[in-house]
């Protein structure tokens, strides 16, 4: 997942977006590859995409503070601030 990280930060979403999902078939129960996924889609401008991957992390590890992030950045991007700030109050309650 590294290099779908490296590609998306040169702006070849495209690319990246391939590699990730490379990457998710030779490992699909790393979550951190999901996460990288949300990631890219996020610098991409896929907010609702990228919400739909940090969802699946949190759906199998409520505890995955990163997710919690990513989906809370996806949505404050999306416009959904309220539901932003729901994010927010349970990212706390797995940070504290």
């Amino acid at each position: 997942h590294w290099l779908a990280l490296v590609l998306s930060a040169s702006g070849k979403f495209d690319e990246a977006l391939r590699q990730i999902e490379i990457a998710q078939q030779l490992d699909p129960d790393s979550i951190f590859a999901v996460a990288a996924h949300g990631n890219i889609l996020l610098y991409a401008r896929q907010y609702s995409f990228a919400a739909e991957r940090y969802r699946k992390i949190l759906r199998r590890d409520a505890g995955f503070i990163p997710a919690y992030m990513g989906l809370r950045r996806a949505l404050e991007l999306s416009g959904q601030h309220d539901e932003a700030m729901n994010i927010l109050g349970q990212e706390r309650i797995y940070h504290a």
